[in-house]
């Protein structure tokens, strides 16, 4: 009979050692594996509610983006090298999401006009101190447009200059974009 209780202690301790033995154990949910199409980086902010009377499905800019050129303003955290790997690139925004290269940065949506809507050349000249010369060929103004994300990131921040042309403004350069 003491064997019996010296027996049963010890699966008692060792149960209690484990997690099998204790029921407030955290329970462990299996990793989601994401399929090698799904995007490797993932954001996923608070979504806010579009401003009243704005549609964001029906924005203008949403669709995909081919980067053409670029301008670096007086001051810049891109060298030459990194600036042009930007070049080439395609960048899709969408009502949710923002996608490059195979990856995504959810968004709540892409937002509303900025504080200062509207951009001449010496309102950017004056803000980022840039020289963006020829591209205000035929451009009075352009609209300045910011992603709803707690992170910057490559296209977080544009203008629209037109139907066809938006103006990316990343880490003290502008890119060229055009419609593809």
């Amino acid at each position: 009979m003491k064997r019996f209780f010296t027996m049963l202690l010890i699966l008692s301790l060792l149960l209690s050692l484990t997690a099998c033995g204790n029921t407030h154990a955290k329970e462990t949910l299996p990793e989601v594996m994401v399929p090698a199409s799904e995007p490797a980086m993932e954001t996923v902010p608070e979504t806010k509610e579009a401003p009243e009377g704005t549609e964001p499905e029906a924005a203008p800019y949403y669709g995909t983006w081919e980067v053409k050129d670029s301008q670096s303003a007086d001051v810049s955290a891109l060298s030459s090298d990194e600036v042009s790997t930007f070049v080439g690139k395609c960048i899709t925004y969408q009502a949710d999401a923002v996608r490059m290269d195979g990856e995504t940065a959810r968004v709540g949506f892409v937002t509303y006009e900025t504080d200062a809507a509207a951009s001449d050349e010496a309102s950017i000249m004056e803000e980022y101190r840039a020289n963006l010369g020829e591209w205000w060929n035929n451009v009075s103004e352009v609209t300045g447009i910011t992603v709803d994300s707690p992170e910057a990131f490559f296209g977080h921040r544009f203008f629209v200059v037109d139907s066809d042309t938006i103006w990316i403004f990343y880490e003290g350069v502008f890119f060229l974009a055009k419609r593809v």
